[in-house]
């Protein structure tokens, strides 16, 4: 009898822990994300996240890769091009295909700050686009 009632407990526990695995791949980073603030550090530390105006996005897909309106190489706030890339969830690294000389990645880092994506350019000072999910 034991043994009997082993077994569901044992399948309800697995059947628990995929699912928790399951929802662990699904990355908060998915979906697309517009630009709505940007940090330019003047070299003294007194920079601050800046509001603007911009139809910049960014829209990341399950399998790796993203697409956006806008050029990612750059702090260029503008999205007059199409562009697209790969991102790497477990070092949290961004790579566009049209800045690829920066290999093997470019440099650009994201994170989340209270929900919102912070993506982090390689700049001498401090510099920084802030993304809200749409």
């Amino acid at each position: 009898m034991k043994t009997f009632l082993l077994f569901p407990v044992l399948f309800m526990a697995f059947a628990l822990l995929s699912c928790e695995k399951d929802n662990e791949l699904a990355t908060p980073l998915s979906g697309e994300w517009r630009l709505v603030e940007v940090y330019a550090d003047p070299g003294d530390g007194s920079g601050s996240f800046e509001p603007v105006t911009s139809n910049k996005t960014i829209t990341f897909g399950e399998d790796g890769a993203y697409t956006a309106k806008g050029d990612l190489c750059t702090m260029n706030e503008a999205a007059d091009t199409e562009t697209s890339g790969k991102f790497w969830s477990e070092d949290q690294n961004v790579e566009p295909n049209e800045c690829i000389s920066l290999a093997p990645r470019s440099g650009i880092t994201y994170e989340f700050v209270g929900g919102e994506l912070i993506l982090s350019y390689p700049c001498i000072e401090a510099c920084q686009h802030k993304y809200r999910k749409q």
